[in-house]
């Protein structure tokens, strides 16, 4: 889940049971009407229907079928990017929505079964041969659309798409081309949004007059980011800002953490992932650091304090969190976070029993489970299915997508990042830690519908395709 003023805060809206009756549970069996947690208002358009779905599908799982609708996918595998997991996370998404959901346009209340839903994926590497290949491949099958997930080589293949007339919906746009393609929705910023929006408030929002910046030394995704980073402090004359790489597999982070607290920072943020987490915030409880500190979403509530558990409580922010990254009181008050999240694992439990899911797969199983909430759309309001039907309803207001906070917007168009959908950036707040490491938060802002201080970005093997669904 880019370029948000956070100084503009709306309050919380937490989610309420509402007391309408939505869908009966068909399938010829007896009548009932299912338990709702979901506001439409609230969580995005489509969220009663699909938490109807959920609920109703326990007792009387409905099998898509009828004429597939293909959705090619676009994925990178190849040496530091091994995304392959968000291929089997989307077809495990799609065979659960095919096999259970009833597929597009299905209808509980009189037992029809909808369309399913057939994914069609291609892994390159990060070569323009490798993308073209692929790109050749999924437009010779007539898709759709293409969701593209984790493509190191997107904005490449833009043109053949479009020549070709098939729509691409980008998951995470990973360069401000990706977001300035007016034809292009992109559902979330990628590092863009964990990196830039924490540099906007921290220097903007906040003024702090010294802010660090660590990032891996060896991750190439982690060098494209900063490569899109570098404009930013340039933006905040009164301010110092400095970077600090580190090394992903060092045994700890102490080394670089005595180099950033040396420079006496007001405020840190930090672009960590997995174990270097939890080595960060050890490092800053045995140096002592009590200054602020903004982790980029990448960490959740269990690998943020296996180690170290009550530094700086209080102290520590964090952006944007969603999927299994979001914080336990997020769950614990959120019922309807916690029908979705049993929902995925339930999918991932049933047609890849064997796999572990990365938190980068999980959301791209979540942006599959939105864009079949758009074409479910379509289909319950009798419109015709088609690359340009679905281009527009994407655009046509904010639709639900599981377990983010909130759902999609496609309709707000952002200087330079024109195309970004999920245009919000909440901010978390550490306020306890319990015995057993999991964190408590209070969400302190939200940044629904503002418009940005500022934005102003520059661009700094074969395909293999593989089929399922339908």
């Amino acid at each position: 889940m880019l370029n948000r003023r956070l100084g503009c805060v709306v309050g919380l809206v937490m989610l309420s049971f509402i007391g309408q009756t939505f869908f009966a549970v068909g399938g010829g069996a007896s009548q009932s009407t299912p338990k709702l947690v979901a506001n439409d208002s609230v969580d995005g358009i489509g969220a009663v229907r699909l938490n109807a779905r959920i609920d109703a599908a326990k007792a009387h799982p409905l099998k898509a079928r009828g004429t597939p609708i293909v959705l090619g996918q676009r994925v990178t595998v190849a040496g530091d990017y091994p995304f392959q997991d968000s291929v089997d996370a989307v077809t495990a998404m799609a065979n659960y929505y095919n096999n259970v959901l009833g597929g597009v346009g299905a209808n509980y209340q009189k037992g029809i079964p909808g369309r399913p839903i057939k994914i069609v994926a291609c892994t390159s590497d990060v070569t323009a041969a490798s993308a073209q290949n692929c790109s050749n491949q999924l437009i010779a099958l007539h898709p759709l659309a293409i969701l593209d997930t984790l493509n190191l080589t997107q904005t490449l293949e833009y043109a053949a798409y479009a020549q070709a007339g098939i729509p691409v919906i980008e998951a995470t746009g990973l360069f401000p081309s990706a977001m300035s393609t007016a034809t292009v929705p992109v559902v979330d910023g990628g590092c863009l949004t964990s990196g830039v929006v924490p540099m906007v408030y921290a220097l903007g929002t906040k003024k702090y007059k010294r802010v660090a910046f660590i990032t891996s030394q060896n991750l190439i995704t982690s060098q494209l980011c900063l490569n899109e980073y570098q404009d930013v402090p340039n933006q905040f004359p009164n301010s110092q800002f400095k970077f600090f790489r580190y090394n992903t597999t060092a045994p700890d982070q102490l080394a670089t953490a005595e180099q950033v607290v040396g420079w006496h920072p007001d405020a840190i943020i930090e672009q960590t992932s997995g174990p270097n987490c939890s080595q960060f915030w050890s490092a800053w409880k045995q140096l002592g650091y009590k200054g602020q500190i903004f982790d980029s979403a990448a960490c959740n509530s269990s690998t943020l304090f296996a180690s170290g558990k009550s530094t700086v409580v209080g102290n520590i922010f964090n952006f944007n969190l969603d999927n299994e990254q979001a914080p336990t009181s997020y769950f614990a008050n959120n019922p309807l976070a916690v029908l979705e999240f049993r929902m995925l694992n339930t999918a991932f439990k049933d047609y890849k029993p064997s796999e572990t899911f990365t938190s980068l797969a999980q959301f791209n199983a979540t942006v599959f489970m939105w864009l079949a909430g758009v074409l479910d759309q379509l289909a319950i309001h009798k419109s015709p299915i088609t690359a340009s039907s679905l281009l527009s309803k994407v655009r046509s207001g904010q639709f639900h997508q599981p377990l983010r906070v909130p759902g999609p917007n496609c309709t707000i168009h952002v200087s330079g990042l024109t195309s970004l959908c999920n245009y919000t950036n909440d901010l978390w707040k550490l306020t306890s830690v319990s015995s057993n490491g999991t964190g408590t938060w209070k969400l302190i802002a939200t940044a629904v519908n503002t418009q940005p201080e500022f934005m102003k970005l520059g661009e700094g093997s074969s395909g293999s395709t593989t089929t399922s669904g339908g």
